[in-house]
């Protein structure tokens, strides 16, 4: 497996254990070589695991559209690859 998508919650979660399985989830993709296909946004869950995959070595690829980036700017992504809207039909 070269790639995995996740999709979390556009929140910290309830409880401190939802961000720390998202640590360790980013570690775990970096140390396998495994890259990280994401939302693209700094924020929340997903923004976790995107930074701890990128602070373990991982590659880290966002699909986000330009609105998205502009307000949020995610962190440091490998490739973006970029979309008018959040329609699948632009992906």
């Amino acid at each position: 497996m070269r790639r995995i998508s996740v999709f979390c919650g556009s929140s910290t979660g309830a409880r401190p254990e939802y961000l720390d399985a998202a640590r360790q989830l980013g570690a775990l993709l970096a140390r396998y070589q495994i890259g990280l296909v994401y939302g693209g946004g700094k924020v929340a869950i997903m923004g976790v695991v995107a930074r701890a995959a990128r602070e373990n070595g991982g590659e880290v690829i966002g699909v986000i559209p330009e609105f998205y980036f502009e307000l949020y700017q995610p962190p440091t992504l490998d490739k973006a690859q970029w979309t008018l809207d959040m329609t699948e039909g632009n992906l």
